[in-house]
């Protein structure tokens, strides 16, 4: 899946944070781990970095199934430009006549790599395999038996996309 996000811009189109203050594009240092790396920034008038306001996305290809993070959808949701709820996420691009619809296959969670049931937590998840599967994992990147995912699981639903 490919998005672009959309910012809010003043009358002059350039680009402006939650406060109206004009934003522009820099290059800064910033410690990662014991190196320093080069990135890009926005940054006000006085350097102080700010992020611009997103005000909705372009959509250019879906994929499915597609793997979204909580981070994501929790981001998307607040911008505005997504909505999530009965067992759907939903992104509202700008450039489509018809909104993008996942359906929710799976949430974060312990999910057995035997059978595929959700599991509780980590230790159920140990014992379920334990007690219910002799084999090893079917899963090579799962060798416990049992996977924790950190992301939701969609299908693509319904959308009329020429990408």
């Amino acid at each position: 899946m490919k998005l672009k996000r959309l910012y809010k811009k003043n009358k002059d189109g350039r680009l402006i944070d939650a406060e109206g203050r004009v934003l522009t594009k820099t290059t800064v240092e910033e410690k990662k781990g014991s190196f320093l790396q080069q990135v890009n920034r926005m940054v006000d008038d006085d350097g102080v970095v700010r992020t611009p306001v997103v005000v909705g996305v372009n959509f250019y290809y879906a994929s499915s199934p597609q793997k979204f993070t909580p981070s994501l959808i929790a981001k998307a949701t607040q911008q505005g430009w997504a909505t999530l709820g009965d067992g759907t996420f939903t992104i509202h691009a700008a450039n489509l006549d018809s909104p993008l619809v996942y359906q929710i296959i799976r949430t974060p969670g312990y999910y057995c790599a035997h059978c595929s049931v959700e599991l509780d937590d980590q230790e159920t998840a140990r014992d379920h395999v334990v007690d219910q599967h002799v084999d090893d994992s079917p899963d090579a990147n799962n060798p416990s038996g049992y996977e924790h995912a950190q992301y939701y699981l969609c299908e693509l639903k319904g959308a009329n996309v020429d990408g």
